[in-house]
């Protein structure tokens, strides 16, 4: 089911702008009609079933000829008008991308049971982790989802870290937090996809993700099957190439979860030194006993990258039954954004492939 909009102004330049943007990226989501005369815009709603209708507020409708089962909402100038007439507004200046992610939020508290199509495209699930903190498991994350973005696959880069902030590292227009995310998740409306989407936030670096929850609690009332509802949904919320999960190691059935049902691969991020192998290997025997309970390969999807590697404190561990990457170097004054855009460009990122789908 798509949602079908409709939208008043007699601006024609402005609808022919719009409708072209929608049409061309969020086709397979919208049924948008545009209109720039009153009389075709009330004929229309006579035989048609509209969700949500977006008028400028220039224009006098009379909103009685309009079925209360769709939403009015109206577009105006500025941004600080946020109620027009009792109805809601829209900025109608804004990025495109922006107004239909407005739309999809109040079209999901006005209508339930809306169902995208799933894609069909198999969307790798790159799990990055580590035994031991410190090691930049963050870093490592991005910068492979940077590299991605910019040979044209599109990723959703989701940071599952309990006092990890995406704010840090990346920068995308919207409101909604992760908190938000996990608010309708708990909820369990059948509205769940259309609100994800719009909380998604897009990165100068074309990545997509959540901002980090307003308060980190949030992050720990989350439950396995809460945890199940999010990944599904960001599986059907776009035809991704990759999503990128950046998650603590905690040993709990949440990180079994990730590492069992979802992960296509695993990447096992280590600094070489005497701690950082140690536990390593223990976490390697945690895999192995996994792999006995549920009767799956999981070390043939698990791949060691060492970065921020010295050979003066580290060492390389030799006969581990997991795949060896490679080696990044530790980098010396420079901010953490700095590190992760020079990491993405790096032959060892760039050139990172996986097994793709597993069974």
């Amino acid at each position: 089911m798509k949602i079908r909009t409709v939208i008043l102004d007699h601006n024609k330049d402005y609808l022919g702008r719009i409708l072209t943007f929608f049409q061309q990226q969020y086709g397979d989501k919208l049924d948008l009609f545009s209109f720039s005369e009153n009389s075709l815009f009330y004929e229309f709603f006579e035989n048609n079933k509209v969700d949500v209708c977006l008028v400028d507020s220039e224009i006098i409708i009379d909103e009685s000829k309009i079925s209360s089962q769709c939403a009015i909402v109206y577009l105006v100038d500025t941004r600080e008008i946020e109620n027009y007439k009792g109805r809601p507004t829209i900025f109608k200046y804004q990025k495109a991308s922006q107004i239909y992610k407005e739309i999809i939020n109040i079209a999901s508290d006005k209508i339930s049971n809306v169902i995208f199509r799933k894609n069909d495209t198999k969307v790798e699930i790159v799990v990055f982790t580590s035994a031991k903190g410190g090691v930049g498991v963050t870093t490592t994350a991005l910068a492979f989802s940077f590299s991605k973005a910019r040979s044209g696959k599109k990723v959703f880069y989701l940071n599952l870290e309990t006092l990890g902030d995406t704010s840090l590292y990346l920068n995308g227009e919207g409101n909604m937090t992760f908190s938000d995310v996990l608010f309708n998740i708990k909820s369990r409306k059948s509205n769940i996809l259309l609100k994800m989407e719009g909380a998604v936030k897009t990165d100068s670096s074309l990545v997509d993700y959540f901002e980090s929850s307003r308060n980190p609690y949030d992050r720990l009332e989350m439950t396995k099957k809460d945890q199940e509802i999010l990944i599904e949904n960001i599986i059907q919320m776009k035809d991704y190439d990759y999503i990128v999960i950046d998650t603590s190691l905690i040993l709990d059935d949440a990180f079994s979860q990730i590492i069992m049902n979802y992960a296509t691969s695993v990447v096992l991020v280590s600094d070489g030194t005497i701690n950082s192998n140690c536990k390593l290997s223990k976490l390697i025997n945690i895999f192995k006993i996994w792999e006995q309970k549920i009767e799956q390969d999981i070390l043939g999807r698990a791949y060691l990258l060492y970065n921020r590697y010295s050979s003066t404190c580290g060492k390389q561990l030799e006969g581990l039954p997991i795949k060896l990457l490679g080696g990044i170097q530790k980098f010396e004054k420079a901010t953490d954004k700095q590190i992760i855009n020079e990491i993405s460009f790096m032959e060892i990122i760039k050139d990172m492939e996986f097994g793709g789908e597993w069974q």
